[in-house]
Formats: structure tokens, sequence, C-alpha cells
């Protein structure tokens, strides 16, 4: 890039020049001046010496012509030898006739003069002062001569650094593959590198002619006013530079994304905006990156908000402060709180956790900070609106550079579960105070000894059975009294074996036992003995299939559950596809539930729970579906419904006040109604979330109402 004028170049180079000249005509002066002081002295020298004619010297001086104004000057010829001498007298007479002014001169020879008075120190004494000034011109000259070399090496020594920052700032552009422009605000000329035309995918000579008109021909259109605003701003100072994202039109004819940064560098004399330098970088792969990503955290949202419990982000700085950088929606289920409340300062949870477990909660999480070990914990959480519940959490620690814990975790209430596996345990501790049979076979599986569990369990004697095959108690399934396959193949494999089998009782009959082998060895290591082991799981097996309902059934209410109700739903949208029938979807939360919790605990709460489900089962049909999502929300699908009329019916059964130990509790419910229509592309999910909608609106509108859902808005 160029940043000086072509006047200020001129102006450089002729200080240049005149730098270099004057020294130069310095030198010439005083060369001129002591090449005269020299020539005078030498001619000094010269006169004082020939005055007189020197040693051995012929000397003749021709007569003067009048007619020729002439007056000749005498001369001298240097006679050392008589052959010269002779030599001359020969010369003189032959040459006497044509030479008038040998013939005529008058020769003598002189004999030697004196030496001559006149020397160096008479011209050092006559020419002091000019000697003096030359001597002065001459450490002037060699001084100045000094100072040009140190300037002209100076001026190479910025030259080569200015030279080398030019190739590092041209490698530095072509390295981050920057377009360049330089813009005259008041001409409108504007200067373009070869990468800024190759961004939007010209080369620079077909850009031509190159002005401001060429960038705004290129840029979006919704984009100039906002470049305008910021250039102004910046012009105005009132930033430190202009920086901007722009869309410009590809020669292939697409948009690609620019980021375009510049900064005012001169102003004219009376301080308007001159020169304004800047750059294009093609962010073109990040905005599309960019994009990417918001759609994917749109898409993660809206997963994550149809996922029971919240998914969380949780942090703890090294002064003790906590925040939730991220929650998703279900955190407000699980403590009450939206994600932007918690985004700062976290400290509020801490106050809906139940008091006895506030400490075990600090301590789990400063141990998992300190040994950065996953973090897992449960505890009751004291809800706004669901009252007691219980709530796990699982999280996993790192350590951050500024020293704070990270955790990325999940947090799901338990609260149901935690019901079942308290029965589960019940029965756990049924299964372990039973007393389990023991056996011992040889190693052909034949009876050798038993225990009195096993009498009690089997009806048999050791007697009835000693000898007996195991087989003759133990079998695959009571239907086929046979042995075990698999058994024996683990027996073989692995040495051991655990399964179920059935067992032979003596009075008759089979019995499920849960049973484990292993086999015993002698000092041959071989299989001298197998000792079984095995329990009635009748009681188990019962217990699981208790639990197969549980996941389909509320265990409160013992109406169908979300999953069942899912699964319901289904079927009659099935149905009523192939049957052409409408399907109405309900959603219902109660209202004033939460007082009745306050007031008389949640033991009333239950019955209050356990007897709007009957009342509902009540008003609708046989076929029809009513569930329990979980808290106060019911969920309900009636088949072909007749009118409307039957959602007065629900409101009014729920609305009817309840008779409990304490007093009556008086609820109500608010019923959002989506319907399944066969002409319309509607699934189970759309329709849940439908009435959803439909059952918030009536919670606003006043609650104990009932709202029915609109394609295009909810209608009371």
């Amino acid at each position: 890039m160029r940043f000086r004028s072509g006047r200020s170049s001129l102006r450089c180079t002729a200080a240049k020049v005149k730098a270099a000249v004057t020294p130069l005509m310095v030198l010439a002066l005083v060369w001129v001046f002591g090449s005269s002081i020299f020539n005078l002295a030498s001619a000094q020298l010269q006169n004082a010496t020939h005055t007189e004619p020197l040693p051995g010297m012929f000397a003749y001086q021709p007569k003067p012509v009048p007619a020729l104004r002439w007056v000749p000057d005498p001369h001298y010829i240097n006679l050392r030898t008589q052959d010269q001498l002779s030599g001359l007298v020969v010369t003189l007479v032959a040459s006497q006739g044509g030479h008038f002014d040998i013939a005529n001169a008058t020769v003598s020879v002189v004999s030697p003069p004196n030496a001559p008075s006149f020397g160096w120190l008479d011209i050092w004494h006559k020419y002091t002062l000019m000697l003096v000034i030359l001597a002065v011109l001459m450490v002037v000259t060699i001084g100045l001569v000094f100072v040009l070399m140190l300037v002209y090496r100076r001026e190479r020594r910025v030259r080569r650094q200015n030279r080398d920052s030019r190739q590092r700032l041209e490698s530095i552009i072509d390295g981050t593959q920057a377009g360049t422009w330089e813009w005259n605000l008041q001409t409108g000329e504007l200067r373009l590198n070869e990468r800024w035309a190759q961004i939007v995918g010209y080369q620079l000579a077909e850009l031509e002619p190159i002005s401001i008109q060429t960038w705004l021909r290129l840029v979006h259109p919704d984009d100039v006013n906002v470049s305008e605003k910021l250039l102004k701003q910046h012009v105005a100072d009132e930033h430190s530079h202009y920086d901007f994202e722009a869309r410009m039109w590809h020669k292939d004819g697409y948009w690609v994304w620019v980021h375009d940064r510049g900064r005012l560098a001169t102003r004219t004399a009376d301080g308007k905006p001159e020169w304004m330098f800047g750059t294009h970088l093609d962010i073109t792969a990040r905005r599309r990156a960019q994009a990417e990503r918001d759609a994917w955290l749109t898409r993660f949202r809206e997963l994550s908000a149809n996922i029971p419990g919240g998914l969380y982000q949780y942090r703890l700085d090294t002064e003790g402060n906590s925040s939730f950088p991220f929650a998703s929606d279900g955190i407000r289920d699980i403590y009450g709180f939206s994600a932007d409340e918690l985004l700062e300062d976290a400290s509020a949870v801490f106050q809906r956790i139940h008091r006895d477990d506030v400490q075990g909660v600090s301590t789990s999480i400063q141990q998992s900070a300190r040994t950065l070990a996953t973090w897992r914990h449960a505890y009751r959480v004291l809800h706004p609106s669901y009252g007691e519940r219980w709530v796990e959490g699982t999280a996993t620690p790192k350590l951050q550079p500024d020293g704070a814990i990270l955790w990325h975790g999940y947090l799901t209430d338990i609260t149901e579960l935690k019901r079942a596996r308290d029965q589960l345990r019940l029965a756990a501790s049924v299964y372990d105070a039973s007393r389990e049979g023991i056996c011992i076979t040889d190693r052909r599986h034949r009876f050798i000894d038993v225990n009195r569990a096993f009498v009690e369990l089997t009806g048999y004697e050791l007697d009835d059975v000693r000898g007996a095959f195991s087989e003759s108690v133990f079998v695959e399934t009571p239907d086929a009294a046979t042995p075990s396959d698999a058994m024996m193949a683990g027996l073989e494999q692995a040495g051991r074996w655990r399964g179920e089998l059935w067992a032979k009782r003596d009075a008759g009959g089979y019995f499920p036992v849960e049973l484990s082998v292993v086999e015993v060895y002698d000092e041959k290591n071989t299989v001298a003995h197998h000792v079984t082991v095995f329990s009635d799981i009748s009681e188990r097996k019962k217990y699981e299939k208790e639990l197969s309902e549980m996941a389909h059934f509320d265990p409160l209410t013992g109406i169908p559950n979300r999953r069942l109700f899912a699964e319901c739903l289904r079927h009659a949208l099935d149905s009523a596809r192939s049957q052409g029938e409408r399907v109405a979807v309900c959603m219902m939360d109660l209202d004033h539930f939460k007082p009745v919790n306050d007031k008389y605990g949640h033991e009333a709460g239950d019955k209050v729970l356990i007897e709007v489900a009957r009342r509902l089962e009540r008003v609708v049909k046989y076929g029809d579906t009513v569930a329990r999502l979980g808290g106060d929300e019911y969920a309900l699908v009636i088949c072909n419904p007749d009118d409307d009329a039957i959602f007065d019916r629900i409101l009014d059964a729920v609305r009817e006040p309840i008779v409990l130990a304490q007093g009556q509790a008086c609820v109500s419910g608010s019923l959002g109604v989506a319907y399944f229509e066969p002409d319309r592309p509607q699934d189970g999910d759309l329709l849940m979330r439908q009435a959803d909608q439909a059952a918030y609106e009536s919670k606003s509108a006043g609650r104990d109402r009932v709202t029915v859902y609109e394609s295009e808005s909810v209608e009371q």
C-alpha cells in the first residue's frame, strides 16, 4: 500500500540531491581556490629563478620588430658539454639566412648567477590568509564528506528497514488472505489489491474502472445503510475503527460474508476526512459454521426441553460463588426457577433444598470439586408448585484455567422412582429373610445331601432324594420335566452357572427358584461334587409382575401413567384413522392443589389426587383413557365424543368438594382440548402439545374452564 503522494516523493528526492551536491560544490570551490594559490606561488618561484640565466646556459635575445609590434623574450639554452656548443654554432650559421630573429639576435654566453632568494617560506609569509582559508575549507569539506557518509549510511539503513517492514507487511497480508483497500472520501478514489477482487470471484482488472461505486455495486442492499451509519460514527470519532460484517455478491452467483474493517488515516487542511485504509476478510466459512452451530443449539434446546429433568452446567469459582452457565427448560420443574434466574447466581437453589439435605449436598459438591470425581447425589427439593420432591443429580467436573470447577450434568425428579425403590427394598428384605435351600450332588449330579431349607421348600426328605439325579427335582419348565441344557453348558464351559429353574414339590406342582451351581474339585483337579443353592422366587416373580404394572400404571392412583397413556393414544389414533372418527385429547392441571398440600399435608394431597382420578374414570365412557402424567397433571383420551358437554361434566366432577379427615378440599381444573381429525396430519405428540397449550391458556384466563385448541388460535 502507498501512503505517500507523488509531490512528497519529489520533495524528498530533491532534498537528497541537494544534500549530496552541496559538499561537492564546496569541495570544487576549495579545489579551485587551492589551485589558484598553487599556480600563483609556482609563478613567483619561476620568475625569481629565471630572472638571470642559469649556470651553463646559452642566452640570445632577438631584436624587436616594430612593424609587427612584437618584442621577443630572451631564450636560454642549457649548455653542459662542448659538443652541444659546437652544434649550436653550426645550427645558427646554417639558419641565419632563414630566421630573421636568430640572425639579428644578440647572442651571448652568460656566467652563472647567484642562487634565487625567494622560497616557500616567502610564499607562506605572503599568502598566509589564503593558506589558512584553504586549510579551513579543506577541514570543512572533509567534515561535510564525513557527515554525508553518516547520513547516507543512516538513510540506507532506514531504507533497508522500510523495505523489510514492507516485505513483512506484505507477508502478513498474504498470510491472512486479506483484501486491502484505500479510499479517498473526498474524491471517491478507491485502490484495491488483487485479493480484494478474488474474494468476490474476480480478477482486479475485471473491476476496472475502480471507484467507491465498485463497492456499492457488490454489497448487499440491506447492508449499505448499516455500513454508512458505522462509517459516520467512526469519522465523528465515536468509534476507533470502522468494523462491519457485510454480504457481497460473488461472481458465481451467491453471497459471501466479508469482515470489513478500516480506519481513517488522514484529514484535509480544513479537517475533512480524506484517506481511509482497511481490509476485507472472507468469513463465509465462519458464518456457515456459526449458522450450523446456532441451528444445532436450537435443536438441542428443543430436545432438552422435551427430556424429563434438566440438563445443566454448574460453575463454582475460587471465591465460592456458584452459577448455572447453562440450564435447559426442565430446570424449572426441578427447582421452580427459570434458566435465566440462575445464570449468574445459583444461591437461590440451595434455599429450595430441604434443610436436612443442604449440608449433604454442599459436602458432596466440595468433595467432587476437590477430587474431580463424578458427583452423584439424591436429595429433597421443596418445589413451590409440586411440594416436596426427590431429585437425583449426576455431573462430571472439569477444572477450568481460572481455577473454577465446571460440572456438566443431569437432574431428574425421582420421586416416583424412589417410591418404587422403597417397594423393591421391601421385597428384597423378604428375599433376604427367606432361608435358601442347599443340596450337594456328585459329579454325575446325584443327590448326596440336602439341608433343612431344601426339605421345607420342596417337601422332600433326604432319604427321598438320596441317589436320585438332580433333574428329578429341578427342571427347565414344568411342562417339560427335563434337565436344563443351559445349566449343563455353563458348568462345562465355566464350572459354574446361575439362573432360574422350576423346582418340584413332593406334594405336587412346581415353583420358580433362583439357582446357582458351582463345581468342587478334588486334589486331582477333577470335578468331585456340585454345590447347589436355590431359593423360592415365587414372591419375587409376583413383585416383578407388579413392577411391570408399575411401569405402566401410576402407583398412587392406579390409573395409566405417561408411558401407557402414549400407547393408548397411539392405538386410539390408529383406530380413528381407519374408522374416520374424531378423538379428543385432553390435558388438565388441577387448580388450587398446592394450598391443599400446604394446609392438610401430602397424605391429604395424595387422597385428593386419587379421588380426582376416580371421578374422571366415572365421567368418561368405556374405552376412553384417563391417565396421570405426574404431579397434579392428568390426561384423557376420549374417542369419538358426541359433543363438548363431556368437558363440562369433567370440570363439574373435579369442582365438587372432596371430603377429607381434616375438612373439605376444593379444587378445580384447567382443561385443554385438542381434536384429532382424520383428514389432518397429526400424531400423538403434536396433539398432547396442543392440548397442553390450550390448558395453559385456560389457566392464564382464570382457571376452572375448558379451552379448545384451534389450528390458528386457541379458542375458549
